[in-house]
């Protein structure tokens, strides 16, 4: 055999065996990741007819609460929020309340220093479709977070003082 042969030949295996090795240790770190969060940490609050969300909770119901009466058009929801304030401006979603039967939603997000409220999948603004944008003060401190929507329109309470609303935002 000549020289140059076996050169490519063991050049072949080398690149072969590396690629096994990628490969595996791709699974291998696939296979154990621990700083995700796997566990969901949603309650239902019967006494309060309440939903309590922790970190990265997720629900789904087939008709969302269903002890609520059907004449009953206000949706009314309470958080506490803790801003954090990221060095590049980008949007974050706090939580999305979905309809997949008729395409109703509203989203709560943070986009920079800002509270933001929409019913839409207009992020960027193109559309320019209602939404309300509250400034959230830079102290980090605990905020109490109160959104009324109904037929009349949405309102946003911060610590119990209307901060924001939009009678076009329903």
């Amino acid at each position: 055999m000549k020289p140059e042969h076996k050169k490519k030949n063991s050049t072949i295996f080398l690149y072969s065996l590396l690629l096994i090795l990628i490969i595996t240790i791709m699974i291998l770190a696939g296979f154990s990741q621990k700083s995700s969060q796997t566990e969901n940490s949603i309650q239902w609050l019967s006494e309060n007819r309440e939903l309590q969300f922790t970190r990265s909770s997720f629900a789904y119901t087939k008709k969302f609460i269903s002890q609520m009466p059907q004449s009953d058009d206000e949706l009314m929801m309470e958080f506490p929020i803790k801003p954090i304030f990221p060095e590049r401006p980008r949007f974050s979603v706090l939580f999305h309340i979905y309809n997949r039967f008729n395409d109703e939603q509203i989203v709560v997000g943070q986009w920079n220093t800002t509270l933001v409220i929409l019913n839409s999948d207009d992020y960027s603004n193109k559309k320019r479709e209602p939404k309300i944008y509250i400034s959230l003060e830079q102290d980090r401190t605990i905020r109490f977070i109160t959104i009324k929507s109904d037929n009349s329109g949405t309102s946003v309470y911060i610590d119990g003082e209307l901060k924001g609303e939009n009678k076009n935002l329903k």
